[in-house]
């Protein structure tokens, strides 16, 4: 998707008390050419009173949004690198705290020395964070400059590599500078296999490599996935299958894990998929398992049947730091060029009850959409009514 926007906003009040509640929010995506070559535009931003009205009215993007930044990007790629500045926000959501304010990049792809299988890329970067809970600042300049070979053996792909990097931290009290060296190799394969209608592929991948810092995890603090870096040695497994029908894309299966040699623990293992069963007919998931915790932390999966104007869907959505365990349905029909609709029923694992029962319908007139919602449980009900413009 190249370029795409859309916004959602409206007021809301306790029909009893409380104030005027607003709630807002807004995805932009453009992709440009200019003089200087290709750039794209990325606006994601939300805007909520409190977590309430997020979970009530924008349930589904609950699910995907909550506990993710907002975030403003601006990238414009050159012959000789990438440069990107983004804001971060944390959308005034009690799980995030630090944000960026904002990050300036200058990431530098991969590039061949000379005829040697050997390639060289840096990425710079110069973040402000800012920890809003504690209303603290902190600059972060880092460079990280990464050799990788290859070196193919028959079937198998050797791909070793050595990163060097600096991180150079500022606040108010302190200063302080972080060396990290990290060396491993990659052995993968890329293998295929044809069937019956469809081609697969499948491509898995060995990775060990030994990590050395300054500091260790945790030190002073975090602020993004550098900080929570560790060293040692580590090994990591990764699986991915690639389905291509005779005329279109059928699905991709991706699992990943990282395996902690020292201290003899699988860390989190992902799960990603996305298969088209029929063509009407497909599934997707995303799911986390903290193994050495044994325990399950976060999975969306669902089944989605589309015909014609029809659509259904049911699906589990768990998250295990957000307390979120149960099943959603959804079932809509476009019944006309101006009219259609959606109905939709949650139920909760944790209270044994239906958390959400809810029927929405669009009306198109003229420029305008008229959108009606009514939702509730066994303790609420709420009807909200919002007119918006659209382009022809």
């Amino acid at each position: 998707k190249t370029q795409g926007y859309r916004y959602e906003g409206f007021l809301y009040k306790d029909w009893d008390e409380g104030d005027i509640e607003p709630a807002l929010l807004l995805e932009f995506l453009k992709h440009y050419t200019s003089t200087y070559g290709e750039g794209n535009i990325l606006f994601d931003w939300r805007y909520m009173d409190n977590n309430d009205l997020f979970y009530t009215f924008f349930h589904s993007d609950y699910i995907v949004k909550s506990k993710k930044y907002n975030y403003l990007s601006l990238t414009q790629n050159f012959k000789q690198g990438i440069f990107n500045i983004n804001f971060r926000d944390s959308a005034e959501d009690d799980f995030l705290n630090i944000e960026k304010l904002p990050e300036i990049r200058f990431y530098t792809p991969p590039f061949q020395v000379g005829d040697a299988p050997i390639f060289i890329k840096n990425d710079f970067r110069m973040t402000n964070f800012h920890k809003e809970k504690e209303d603290e600042y902190c600059l972060r300049t880092m460079d990280v400059l990464t050799l990788k070979g290859h070196k193919p053996a028959g079937e198998l792909l050797f791909s070793p590599y050595i990163s060097l990097g600096g991180l150079n931290y500022s606040d108010d009290e302190d200063e302080w500078f972080n060396f990290f060296g990290e060396a491993g190799t990659k052995v993968s394969a890329i293998l295929k296999k044809e069937h019956s209608g469809f081609t697969e592929y499948f491509s898995p991948s060995l990775t060990f490599f030994y990590r050395e810092l300054d500091f260790e995890k945790g030190k002073h603090g975090y602020f993004d996935s550098f900080e929570r870096m560790e060293g040692g040695n580590f090994l990591t497994l990764g699986m991915d299958w690639f389905f291509q029908g005779t005329n279109a894309y059928i699905g991709s299966v991706s699992l990943d894990n990282l395996y902690d040699i020292d201290s003899n623990q699988i860390d989190t293992t992902s799960l990603k998929y996305d298969v088209h069963l029929t063509p009407s007919l497909y599934i997707e998931g995303k799911n986390e398992w903290d193994i050495s915790e044994e325990s399950y932390v976060f999975g969306v999966n669902d089944i989605i049947f589309k015909s014609g104007k029809y659509s259904y869907s049911i699906g589990n959505r768990y998250d295990d730091e957000g307390d979120v365990s149960g099943i959603e349905g959804k079932f809509s029909q476009v019944v006309n060029e101006l009219w259609r609709y959606s109905t939709g029923i949650q139920y909760d694992f944790h209270s044994d009850t239906f958390s959400k029962v809810s029927l929405d319908v669009w009306h198109k007139m003229h420029c305008w959409e008229l959108n009606i919602g009514i939702s509730g449980n066994k303790d609420d009900f709420s009807i909200f009514i919002m007119l918006s413009p659209f382009l022809i």
